[in-house]
């Protein structure tokens, strides 16, 4: 487990590799730079007691905590303006949910046994939102992801990591909904050579274009792009990419011999990090984003940009891994970024929002302090205090001089 730890610590601490220059700070990061800061929203919670959280494509970020009231909160990320929903009265707890400009949704379950979700239908109005309807969703047995597509329908993500079923290649599921008419429209199971590798976080393997749903495979970099009706039409690699595949013998040999997943995790996790994962994958604007665990790499995170021209996804920017100016790869002071890696991390057009905890100060606040003055500001903060809930807010610019020639 040490190691698992370690490993983790490793890994969020090479996300600050990714190119990043500061407003403020007067020193420039090398030409190689993804993101700039923007600002940031402080709350008095903790990440520690959200339920689930989700960001609807335009400013709104909502979120469900665990306290006894099932209360959802929603933030607009650009005017810091609020409101509370109470959803006690609708549910004893929140599952998963997802959310639009126009509606929200909240899924919950009885157990993880039981293989139907409810869904309730809120629609957004001035003062919040107004439940409309609840709605079930039969044979699921869990919604890792949702998205509302252009075409109205629902696509929920059903990925059981927990299942003991015998046909486990194949037990992750894009499943189609009908919203209006309340029913499953269509299915379909992707094949995964290597399903237990989703056990390994961040797992974000699905998004979603203006008329395409991306998915891919965690342990191999193989992107397969379905139509709104869940037909396949494509699918698309980094041919020049070294990919470190984790062993498909030990693979299979750990999937028969053992039954629990807590077991299986255990014989993984010592030599999962050392071979090439998918991270996440993220569409915005024209553009694909795919983040992943690269060995070859000393930085260890690389991402891939790739575009779609002419009915074609071209690869645009390859195998990126930028490097910050000796004098600014400070621990502390980029501690922060290593959510980018995590599960609250949005996409709105030109902007990167990570939520996440830590110290209620601005990052163009933090660098300007020396070691020594940001140690202090620490020992004093959580003398009396304790981390509180964060969003940084990012500008994402593509620099020309990573695009493939």
């Amino acid at each position: 487990m040490k190691r698992f730890q370690c490993l983790s610590r490793c890994i969020c601490f090479c996300i600050v590799i990714l190119a990043i220059t500061f407003n403020g700070v007067t020193q420039k990061v090398r030409t190689t730079q993804l993101l700039s800061y923007d600002t940031c929203i402080f709350l008095d919670l903790n990440t520690n007691d959200i339920a689930k959280l989700c960001f609807d494509n335009d400013s709104i970020i909502s979120y469900a905590t665990y306290d006894d009231s099932v209360t959802l909160t929603s933030i607009n990320i650009y005017n810091n303006t609020s409101f509370k929903m109470p959803l006690r009265k609708y549910m004893k707890y929140v599952y998963q949910i997802c959310s639009n400009q126009e509606y929200l949704l909240v899924f919950t379950k009885l157990n993880y046994l039981y293989n139907i979700i409810d869904v309730f239908l809120f629609k957004k109005n001035n003062n919040g939102y107004e439940y409309v309807k609840t709605m079930h969703l039969d044979k699921m047995y869990s919604c890792s992801e949702a998205y509302f597509l252009n075409n109205g329908t629902l696509l929920v993500v059903d990925g059981y990591l927990h299942s003991r079923q015998k046909n486990f290649y194949t037990f992750y599921q894009l499943v189609l909904f009908d919203i209006e008419e309340e029913k499953e429209i269509k299915r379909t199971s992707p094949y995964l050579e290597l399903p237990m590798t989703n056990y390994f976080r961040p797992t974000k393997l699905v998004t979603v274009t203006d008329n395409s749903i991306l998915f891919s495979q965690k342990g191999i970099y193989k992107i397969y792009e379905y139509d709104y009706n869940l037909n396949l039409i494509d699918s698309f690699y980094n041919k020049d990419l070294k990919w470190k595949t984790y062993p498909k013998k030990k693979h299979d040999k750990i999937l028969q011999q053992f039954d629990e997943p807590a077991d299986r995790m255990a014989i993984m996790v010592q030599d999962a990090y050392q071979h090439s994962l998918i991270l996440q994958l993220y569409y915005n604007d024209g553009k694909l984003l795919v983040t992943y665990l690269n060995p070859y790499n000393k930085c260890s995170i690389s991402y891939d940009v790739w575009q779609k021209e002419n009915g074609h996804w071209v690869l645009k920017m390859k195998s990126v891994s930028d490097r910050l100016e000796k004098k600014f790869e400070k621990v502390k002071k980029y501690k922060r970024l290593s959510w980018l890696l995590g599960d609250y991390f949005f996409l709105h057009k030109d902007r990167l929002i990570v939520v996440h905890n830590g110290i209620p100060i601005s990052q163009a606040k933090q660098f300007n302090m020396s070691d020594k003055e940001f140690e202090q500001l620490e020992k004093d903060y959580y003398s009396e205090h304790s981390d509180k809930l964060l969003i940084d807010i990012f500008k994402i610019k593509f620099e020309d001089s990573y695009k493939i020639k």
